[in-house]
């Protein structure tokens, strides 16, 4: 994915997340999932995102989701990839797990 601007016309990089997550950490909430097409992060890997600032519905009705550094395009959510990952999630975040209330 390629640069896009956010609401405040600020470049970010762009990718695309699979198999997140909304979590709290702390008073501020993150998503954590599977990115792609990141320009730093290969691909495939597990991610917990700086924190999430907006959220945009584009016309196709996929989700954009701004965070401090990147904005993330959604695929499935980890509901639909597996009972073994929150496993995983709550593996690697320790007691930073808390997936956020309503989700």
């Amino acid at each position: 994915m390629t640069r896009a601007g956010n609401t405040c016309g600020v470049e970010k990089p762009g990718a695309y997340l699979e198999g997140w997550q909304l979590i709290r950490i702390d008073f501020s909430s993150h998503l954590v999932g599977f990115v792609f097409g990141h320009p730093r992060i290969p691909d495939a890997h597990l991610i917990v995102t700086s924190d999430i600032v907006d959220a945009h519905i584009l016309p196709s009705g996929r989700v954009v989701v701004e965070t401090l550094n990147t904005l993330y395009v959604l695929g499935q959510p980890a509901s639909a990839v597996s009972e073994e990952y929150g496993r995983l999630l709550h593996e690697i975040l320790g007691e930073n797990f808390r997936p956020a209330a309503g989700v």
